[in-house]
């Protein structure tokens, strides 16, 4: 089952979802994040968006936004 959770050292997302959404397999997405071909952003929200989170996933051309 394809997930998001927050564990010990922060989120964990399912490869397969990041995957889909940068239109790669979910092989594809470890080996991309080690060579820094996938990069991501995590922000911790503020304000009337605190206790939120947004996660961003980059790669080529394209983004991935969890919120």
């Amino acid at each position: 089952m394809m997930s998001v959770d927050i564990g010990d050292v922060g989120f964990v997302v399912d490869a397969e979802i990041i995957a889909q959404a940068l239109g790669i397999t979910a092989a594809q997405v470890q080996i991309l994040m080690q060579s820094k071909a996938i990069t991501s952003r995590c922000e911790k929200g503020v304000g009337a968006d605190q206790g939120r989170w947004r996660l961003t996933f980059f790669h080529n051309n394209r983004a991935f936004r969890l919120t």
